[in-house]
């Protein structure tokens, strides 16, 4: 099987907002998530406002340091591997994975104000893209949906 390899153009909304919302959806479908972060402090961050989202509730997780990563639904890490077995991988900060591995999906979360971020997504695209996975491109518009805009051409 062949991983999707899913890119998140960050634009209207910060990081944590994007993750909270769709670490929530993965979890509420009872899948496994791991976070790659390059800064602890971003990690320890999120950490803090999964265990608090009032709209959606608490979405339970460990990180580095915590006991038992196997049995955490969602993983926050600063490390390479996915010690949860989780089949969605999420890689934020300029991150970009060298492979799929045994993901299902990966997405990346990148900052589009940034150019040289910009320029590793479009190189990590093409080298997926040529490898045969199926890429997606997300962008949100105006109403702050979030679009296919490689499916629109």
């Amino acid at each position: 099987m062949t991983a999707e390899v899913w890119f998140y153009h960050l634009e209207r909304e910060p990081l944590d907002a994007v993750l909270v919302k769709i670490l929530s959806g993965i979890q509420a479908r009872g899948h496994r998530a791991c976070v790659h972060f390059s800064a602890a402090e971003t990690m320890q961050a999120l950490s803090q406002r999964l265990w608090s989202q009032e709209d959606t509730g608490f979405v339970p997780h460990g990180s580095d340091g915590d006991p038992m990563p196997e049995r955490q639904p969602v993983w926050l890490t600063t490390g390479t591997e996915t010690p949860n077995g989780a089949a969605y991988r999420f890689f934020c900060e300029g991150l970009m994975p060298e492979e799929a591995g045994d993901a299902s999906r990966i997405s990346i979360l990148f900052e589009g104000s940034d150019e040289a971020v910009l320029a590793n997504a479009r190189n990590t695209w093409k080298k997926f893209k040529s490898e045969g996975c199926g890429v997606k491109y997300w962008r949100q518009n105006e109403s702050s949906r979030w679009e296919d805009q490689a499916a629109k051409g």
